[in-house]
């Protein structure tokens, strides 16, 4: 009966079984098993309902019961029951398009924790909202920078103010270059580490602008680097992307983590030899001709997982 007020009604007209089928035995015989199974056991008789929305293979109507001895539904019953018809196809609507914000936002929040650059949101509060897998690495192990109790901070005094100033200025909106745009860049060095951890702040209506979605509460967008952190490359990507061998990959990572022929044969308990064989493979299949562009392709490309593996 679902499926009869949907396919011969318009959008939120109401009807009731004895409008759409005079006919008892032909209602029987389009509804025999809604008939046989649900109606004749339970009493139920009369049927007044409205198709309230199709869109794709969904479907959603609304649809109301009573025995046999209340009889069929009236004028004056299905004109009320148009009147609740319309407030079900408004929140029809508005749980669909709820839906499709929730999915967007899915989608984007999965998309961030694939990044191999660690990204942070944080609300106008300066709460963190959100971390991605990579960002949570890099905070768990880098002596400049953390997050406790839902805050993010420097670890030394000095540059904790900055890096408050530098998330406050962006939630406000201030921006020293008003060519470029709103948010900033920091580099917050430490006596342990050879280079600084870069942090780039931008706004999140940045990101909703270019995903075309919500982003919860978060403000901005707080993007990590640590020059020092190996770049975690999925070797099984390269190995069906470029069809390399196992051994192939692993020299393609080392590469890309900054080891040279001579270091990569030393890991590898190799000579220097076949890692310069490997690497002539791996130039003819990644199309490259040098150690730079075969580095560039892959910081470039989409090889990056929040998972290393060792090989």
């Amino acid at each position: 009966f679902f499926n009869l007020l949907v396919r011969k009604l318009p959008r939120g007209q109401v009807s009731a079984d004895h409008l759409l089928i005079p006919d008892r035995q032909a209602l029987r015989e389009q509804c025999v098993e809604f008939y046989d199974d649900f109606m004749i056991p339970n009493d139920i008789y009369h049927i007044g309902g409205a198709g309230l929305l199709v869109d794709g293979d969904q479907m959603g109507a609304i649809a109301i019961q009573r025995r046999r001895e209340l009889g069929p539904w009236s004028d004056d019953e299905l004109v009320k029951l148009g009147m609740l018809s319309e407030h079900f196809q408004r929140a029809f609507r508005i749980h669909r398009e709820f839906t499709r914000l929730r999915t967007h936002e899915y989608a984007a929040y999965a998309m961030f924790d694939q990044l191999i650059i660690g990204l942070v949101l944080i609300n106008a509060s300066h709460q963190v909202t959100y971390s991605n897998p990579t960002a949570q690495s890099i905070l768990g192990t880098h002596p400049a920078l953390k997050i406790h109790n839902q805050r993010i901070f420097a670890t030394k005094l000095e540059d904790r103010k900055r890096v408050n100033a530098l998330i406050q200025d962006t939630i406000i909106g201030k921006n020293n270059d008003e060519e470029s745009m709103l948010g900033g860049v920091l580099g917050l060095r430490h006596p342990d580490c050879s280079f600084p951890l870069l942090l780039l702040s931008m706004p999140v209506t940045e990101l909703r602008n270019a995903l075309r979605s919500t982003i919860d509460s978060a403000s901005i967008a707080l993007f990590i680097s640590d020059p020092e952190r190996t770049q975690p490359i999925s070797p099984d990507a390269l190995m069906e992307t470029f069809d390399l061998t196992h051994a192939e990959a692993a020299v393609t990572i080392a590469l890309a983590n900054g080891l040279n022929p001579k270091e990569i044969a030393q890991s590898k308990n190799v000579s220097t030899d076949t890692v310069r064989s490997q690497l002539k493979s791996i130039f003819r299949k990644t199309g490259t001709g040098s150690q730079v562009e075969l580095v560039r392709l892959l910081l470039t490309g989409p090889f990056g997982t929040f998972c290393i593996q060792v090989f």
